[in-house]
């Protein structure tokens, strides 16, 4: 019998740098990628298979659209005073519907496997150029033969695809939330800007009315500075991805291997690795697996999703649930418990312009958490500077023995 495997940070960092190296969606190395991994988990003796989902990136374009009319509303709010309030309130309902709009958009960009596009999807699929990838599924035998599902089911997440940008990513994350919250602010401004003017004149603020303006008049135009290289932002295949998210899938590899090895979890729990791509995309792989998937995730009685997105940072242990719409959110409590069981401090990460695979899951209903490191070494995201050099054994040591103990605690619930 073999020994049980306790988690080793070296393990998770050689995998890591094993897959280190440019592999934009659509490129060989992707594809290169993709099968070192399948061959890994199946030497571990997990049953992999291979999910293909076509998509067109129309996200990126609809980003961009959004951006542009804001800053046309912007203009047009600096230009014609008098009619501010209108121009607000167009901004107000443009901000509002910003990520309904962005859903619609990521549902529609996916190309469903059987059956005629409808006229959205037609739009969204014209819109952006097509890519055909795959999402890689590990299961155990038992999970693939088993219809009724009665354990706790982990699903363990990693994107395997990486990028390049001109901007790094905490520059653009943080032009994001100045644009969004900053855009808030003005549309607010803009929509009482008229009543409130014309109150403080009647009351004799005589200087208050022009420092208003005056205020009004730097924010658009800040506004405008920082929404214009959003717009324009490329994508390349320069970035090797070792933060990015090589350090995931070295992650949920060694988390594999380890649980392999873990005949006593195993006879309690059910696990899913799932590796998707096109997370630089707009979280493609994740959204399509959810989509093709939606109505055998709901059959489950009780599921975990844990994603794992840029891990091997020394800095400080993160967990993001943004738009986790489950009713129980029970996985956010046993990182928390696991956490001060090992006397590691976790903090709590929701920003806008930070998009990871955990996502599509929250949306439909499940219970879905991704970790992530934050760190100096962050600032390479995104950059030909993403390299294993800026990894560290303690940002994957913290990682993986947290998330070891949170699927400890998953199986010491389950009951036969």
């Amino acid at each position: 019998m073999p020994i049980p495997m306790t988690f080793n940070p070296i393990t998770a960092l050689y995998y890591t740098a094993c897959l280190s190296r440019p592999r934009m969606v659509g490129t060989e190395e992707e594809q290169k990628v993709a099968n070192e991994i399948k061959e890994l988990l199946e030497y571990f003796g997990y049953q992999v298979e291979e999910h293909h989902f076509t998509f067109a990136n129309a996200i990126n374009s609809y980003i961009s659209i959004l951006l542009i009319v804001n800053m046309i509303l912007i203009v047009l709010a600096l230009a014609f005073k008098d009619y501010a309030w209108i121009v607000g309130m167009l901004m107000l309902g443009l901000f509002l519907s910003f990520n309904h709009i962005l859903n619609a958009a990521e549902h529609g960009s996916i190309v469903p496997r059987t059956g005629e596009l409808s006229a959205w999807s037609k739009m969204c699929t014209r819109l952006g150029k097509q890519y055909t990838t795959m999402n890689l599924v590990a299961k155990t035998l038992r999970v693939f033969k088993t219809l009724r599902v009665s354990k706790p089911h982990v699903y363990l997440i990693a994107h395997y695809d990486s990028k390049s940008q001109i901007m790094p990513i905490l520059i653009r994350i943080s032009l994001f939330a100045f644009v969004i919250g900053g855009g808030l602010t003005f549309s607010f401004i803009s929509l009482i800007s008229l009543p409130l003017i014309s109150l403080l004149s009647l009351l004799s603020f005589i200087s208050l009315p022009s420092i208003l303006q005056s205020l009004i008049s730097i924010l658009g135009v800040l506004l405008l500075f920082a929404s214009f290289p959003l717009v324009f932002l490329d994508v390349g295949n320069k970035s090797p991805g070792a933060i990015d998210n090589a350090s995931g899938v070295g992650m949920v590899l060694h988390l594999a291997e380890c649980i392999a090895l873990r005949e006593d979890l195993r006879e309690k729990i059910d696990v899913t690795i799932l590796i998707p791509s096109a997370e630089e995309m707009g979280l493609m792989g994740a959204a399509a697996y959810v989509k093709h998937h939606l109505e055998t995730l709901k059959q489950e009685r009780e599921i975990y999703i844990l994603n794992f997105d840029s891990v091997g940072v020394e800095g400080r242990l993160c967990y993001v649930d943004a738009r986790n719409r489950s009713r129980q959110p029970r996985l956010s409590a046993l990182i928390k418990e696991s956490c001060a069981e090992l006397g590691i401090k976790l903090g709590h990460f929701s920003l806008v312009g930070a998009l990871m695979d955990h996502i599509p899951f929250a949306q439909a209903g499940f219970d879905a958490i991704s970790l992530t490191t934050f760190g100096k070494a962050s600032w390479w995201i995104h950059t030909q500077n993403d390299s294993v050099e800026h990894l560290h054994p303690k940002g994957f040591s913290e990682v993986g023995n947290v998330a070891m103990g949170v699927i400890e605690k998953i199986a010491n619930r389950y009951t036969k």
